[in-house]
């Protein structure tokens, strides 16, 4: 970042260079990202891309693009939107010989088609394909990554033995995260908390859950996390407290932690509704319902699966369609709880998640 800095000082001094369109790039990631200064940064992320535009030059794209569409363009711009640009990237990188920044491009791709919703089967397939050409040159970072990633999905596909670990065909949790801590690497640490987090929601265990959400936040005080994988923290940090809150009854003490995340997650919303208003949506039914404000709580659960939907995000409508479920039992409609139970159970399916679709199936309340 020191060296970007320099360079984007030393453009704005005395000329614009082949490497100012990067450094550009880099101010504009640091502007959003530690001063959430999203205007200002958008206005440098177009013109790093104006300037790459009018190169003769593509050899800084690679580079250019993990800054973008990992960290500046999921405030701005639809994240499915950026896959395409990734892969664009990925290739241009392989071409010039920049295979690092061509393999973080393909590494942003699968994580991104990820969050986006994309089919979990084809998703393998894709990090399987990533994986072979990461071992062929030997990118440690991405090697360690992919892993993580393509054990999480195959937990969801029912593909392992115990859906709350990342062990099985693709790595082994424990020398995975043992090699990480001894070697400092916090990406890789903070990868596997964050993606056991999620599974242990989806597999009904709230106190991992949270558990694994706070050794993320331990692990945040010095690292970063892609802008979207962010939000994506803090909205289930969010739905762990209202969980929470359900089971133990303390509900001041849950709902305060669940506020501070939710009004995180609002500042995304604001700035990129494609991206996170089913996110928010769905906190505010989670806060009515705990409220006991059915009208409310019955309306923002409809709006979050509608959202989801409009937006592509299978598995964030098939999420709300379930807590939808949950609320209308508690309140007694059979009727209307078991409509949304289906619904859910059939968009887990559409998206891949077999053992999560099987897991609520068991797990119905009806």
């Amino acid at each position: 970042f020191v060296v970007s800095l320099r360079m984007l000082q030393i453009s704005l001094h005395h000329g614009l260079c082949n490497d100012s369109a990067f450094s550009f790039a880099v101010y504009g990631g640091f502007l959003c990202g530690k001063f959430l200064n999203i205007h200002d940064a958008n206005r440098f992320m177009k013109l790093s891309l104006l300037l790459l535009d009018k190169s003769e030059s593509k050899e800084s794209l690679p580079r250019i693009y993990s800054v973008i569409y990992g960290i500046i363009n999921p405030w701005v711009g639809r994240h499915r939107d950026s896959l395409n640009q990734l892969i664009y990237a990925y290739k241009a990188g392989m071409q010039c010989g920049d295979i690092l920044y061509a393999l973080m491009n393909a590494q942003l791709y699968c994580v991104q088609a990820y969050e986006s919703g994309l089919e979990l089967e084809t998703l393998v397939k894709r990090i399987s394909e990533f994986s072979k050409e990461t071992m062929e040159h030997n990118q440690e970072l991405s090697l360690m990554m992919l892993p993580i990633l393509k054990q999480t999905v195959l937990n969801l596909m029912g593909q392992s033995k115990d859906p709350l670990h990342l062990s099985g065909g693709a790595m082994d949790e424990e020398s995975v995260l043992k090699e990480a801590i001894d070697n400092n690497r916090k990406s890789i640490v903070s990868a596997i908390y964050h993606n056991r987090s999620w599974l242990a929601y989806f597999f009904g265990d709230y106190k991992l859950a949270l558990k694994m959400i706070i050794s993320v936040d331990l692990v945040l005080k010095d690292t970063i996390m892609p802008t979207f994988t962010m939000c994506n923290h803090l909205f289930l940090s969010a739905l762990v407290s209202f969980a929470l809150a359900h089971s133990t009854g303390d509900d001041c003490r849950w709902m305060q932690r669940a506020s501070f995340a939710s009004d995180k997650v609002k500042n995304y919303a604001q700035h990129a509704p494609s991206n996170y208003q089913q996110n928010l949506l769905l906190l505010e039914a989670e806060s009515a319902f705990l409220t006991k404000d059915k009208y409310q709580a019955a309306k923002k659960y409809d709006f979050a699966i509608k959202n989801a939907g409009k937006n592509g995000f299978i598995q964030d409508e098939a999420l709300a369609y379930e807590r939808a479920g949950h609320f209308y039992f508690r309140e007694g409609n059979n009727s209307a709880a078991s409509y949304h139970y289906g619904k859910a159970h059939s968009a887990y399916l559409k998206w891949g998640a077999k053992a999560k679709a099987n897991y609520l199936r068991e797990n119905i309340p009806l």
